[in-house]
């Protein structure tokens, strides 16, 4: 090493540095019996009790995780299901509210202002500023019943899913222990055995502690010829001796990704000579120290230690992103509404996103006698009409519904069933026939600014600017959290 000085003085010094000598400790480790055992073995039972209704494997089958294996009886939960899917659903209740309370603040409103000009006495304004009050919190009551509807949903799909039986580990079923039809509470259905990767478990004697570690490979010689030899590498090591027998406990790690080595089979394996304990070198290392501010150069002759120098990956790889809490809000009517909501949740998303869906809704509902084949046919039910004194019919001339005798159009499924019954008594023939229209809809796609927000949040931060919108929340792809449909959303 040629140090050459900047400027100052130089005092020489020892350095002392550690270095890997290339001579290391061995140790002899003799042949040793082993049994290779299942990586995990599962007695997979189910989370509910119940009746057994579908066994889906037999002994032996290939399972996947997550692979259903078996389903439980679950007619009453599924009604329940059903149930609070169509509770989840309705909102005549908000409608009814919304309704009550616009009214009672028109009420409200003209009532103050007959009392600012001394028409009416007090406690006509003061009964009128309760009723608007009490409109304004029965309307944020149905708001609170229809989420509570909504969460009730999420627990009926929860109570059903637990009737379904799924393979927690990939592997082979073992054993099946129940039949369908049989009744179980807390016993297991099937057994199931994962066998990629395979244990070898070994006992060794005590003599050798120390001598085997982990990471460690070896080679397994299986009992069964046919299977050959395989490498395995150890990944536990006891470090509690049997003082019984004088030994402890080794486990190696077997791959067996095409299942070709059966598990339970004796074998043996064979450490060969293995480095134990790489021995340490002190070595003294001439080199310099120089006055402050000054900084030697050191040339391009390095000392040879006869150690191969390690090598330094600068490659660093990026962290896996992080997964983005996405959830739609919504339906929303227009523009204008969506930039308001989008204004109310802004700090709590990293990102919102309008996406577009049209929605086919029933418009109307039409009292039609049903078409006729020929006109002869259509003029005879006019007369008959007639004959009943109904004047309020007439002939489609164009549209869908052409040549069909109208007897009205309704906004309401109530009135227009009321017609129909009362047409239905006089001896005519109609139909109550739904008038369809595209409603566009538009959701917003939020990705949440931090990883615990929650879709109650998200509700209340709208209710404290807008709570006269209604709205629901459901994950990114699925705008109808009621129907549980994924729907494809275009966003814009």
């Amino acid at each position: 090493m040629i140090l050459k000085p900047q400027r100052g003085w130089i005092r020489p010094v020892l350095a002392v540095a550690v270095v890997w000598s290339q001579a290391a400790v061995t140790a002899e480790i003799p042949a040793l019996d082993c049994v290779i055992e299942p990586y995990e073995v599962v007695e997979v039972s189910s989370a509910a009790e119940g009746v057994i209704e579908t066994i889906h494997v037999e002994r032996n089958d290939l399972v996947e995780k997550d692979q259903v294996l078996a389903e439980l009886e679950a007619d009453v939960e599924k009604a329940s299901l059903a149930f609070a899917h169509l509770n989840a659903s309705l909102d005549t209740d908000i409608k009814l509210r919304r309704a009550s309370f616009k009214f009672d603040e028109r009420n409200k409103t003209r009532i103050n202002e007959l009392y600012v000009k001394k028409a009416i006495p007090l406690h006509h304004k003061d009964e009128a500023d309760t009723d608007e009050a009490k409109s304004r919190w029965l309307l944020t009551k149905a708001k609170d019943d229809k989420r509570l509807a909504a969460l009730e949903l999420a627990r009926a799909r929860a109570v059903v899913k637990r009737k379904t039986v799924v393979s927690p580990i990939a592997g082979v079923v073992a054993a099946r222990h129940k039949s369908a039809g049989e009744y179980i509470e807390d016993q297991a259905i099937l057994t199931v055995i994962q066998l990629h990767p395979l244990w070898v478990e070994v006992i060794v004697p005590v003599e050798l502690f120390g001598a085997i570690e982990n990471g460690m490979s070896a080679e397994v010689f299986p009992e069964l010829a046919s299977s050959g030899m395989h490498t395995a590498t150890v990944v536990s090591v006891d470090r509690v001796i049997d003082g019984a027998s004088g030994t402890f406990d080794v486990r190696l790690e077997l791959p067996n990704p095409d299942y070709k080595i059966p598990s339970g089979l004796k074998c043996r394996v064979e450490f060969g000579d293995q480095p134990v304990t790489p021995a340490l070198e002190v070595a003294e290392i001439p080199t310099a120290q120089e006055a402050p501010g000054s900084a030697p150069e050191v040339s391009s002759a390095s000392i040879d230690t006869g150690a191969p120098l390690p090598l330094v990956d600068d490659a660093i790889d990026d962290p896996a992103p992080a997964a983005v809490l996405c959830s739609a809000i919504g339906p929303l009517a227009n523009d204008a509404q969506a930039d308001r909501i989008a204004a109310a949740i802004g700090k709590l998303a990293s990102r919102i996103t309008p996406a577009r869906q049209v929605e086919t809704i029933i418009d109307s509902y039409l009292i039609a006698a049903p078409l006729q084949a020929t006109e002869a046919a259509t003029a005879r039910i006019q007369e008959q009409i007639r004959a009943h004194g109904i004047t309020d019919a007439a002939l489609i001339e164009k549209g869908e519904f052409k040549g069909q005798i109208s007897f009205g159009v309704y906004s309401g499924k109530r009135l227009a069933e009321r017609r129909r019954r009362e047409l239905h008594k006089l001896g005519l023939q109609v139909d109550l026939k739904p008038r369809l229209k595209q409603k566009p809809r538009i959701w917003l796609e939020v990705e949440a600014a931090e990883p615990d927000l929650s879709e109650v949040q998200l509700l209340q931060a709208v209710a404290r600017i807008h709570p006269e919108v209604d709205l629901t929340v459901a994950p990114c792809g699925y705008p109808s959290a009621a129907a549980g449909d994924a729907l494809a959303l275009d966003a814009q």
